[in-house]
This record gives structure tokens, sequence and C-alpha cells, in this order.
């Protein structure tokens, strides 16, 4: 498993603006701000978010055309091929979300994800 680079912002990017999930994406950046509960609640809710979030792009990537690209996409990162992904079991896809999140930043990478996603929409 590699770290996100800037090749893969601009490949989210697409795939937010295709998937129309900006507006998506802004809600959960509200939701995540809004958490102020003691940290035990508060460590709950940001994992019920988080899932949240990934079922919503699941959801999205179910839409015709975007199975594909969400193969792609994640197979950069996991550094397999998408036929890797598309045949990886569902434990093992969401091991590797996980593990993309312990190594990354991605509060930083999806918000500069969502603003290029803006400017390819101009």
């Amino acid at each position: 498993m590699r770290k996100l680079t800037t090749q893969d912002l601009f490949k989210m990017a697409r795939f937010i603006k295709k998937a129309d999930l900006k507006g998506t994406i802004l809600s959960f950046f509200e939701k995540g701000q809004n958490l102020n509960a003691d940290e035990k609640s508060k460590d709950f809710k940001t994992k019920e978010l988080g899932v949240e979030a990934a079922l919503t792009v699941i959801e999205k990537a179910a839409d015709e055309g975007m199975e594909n690209e969400f193969y792609a996409l994640i197979a950069g990162v996991a550094e397999k091929t998408p036929e890797d992904i598309k045949n990886m079991s569902i434990e093992a896809l969401l091991e590797a979300f996980g593990q993309i999140a312990k190594e990354n930043n991605l509060a930083v990478f999806f918000k500069a994800a969502y603003q290029s996603a803006e400017k390819l929409a101009k």
C-alpha cells in the first residue's frame, strides 16, 4: 500500500465530479465539524461517520460507468490491478480502506479533491 499522491487527488476529483459527490462530501465535513461530544462518544461518531461516507461512495460507485473507475482508483493506491480490487473480499477491501485512512490525512485529501472537482466543473 502506498501513500496518496497528487495523481490520486486528480483521480478522486474526477470521480467526485462524475459521481456528483460534491454536496455529499461537504455534508460529511459539516457533520465532522459538529462532533463536540466526549472523547469516547466522539470516537464512535467519527467511525459511524466514516462508515456512512464509505457506504455513500460505494453507492455512487454503483452508478453506471463508475464501478470500473472505483476499481482503478483503489487499485492505484493499493498497488494492485483493478481486477484484483474487483475480486477482493469485502474484508480485504475494508482493511485496505482502513490502511489508506491510517496512513493519510483523508480530511485534507478530500478537501483538496473537492476543491479540484469544483474547478473542473467550471
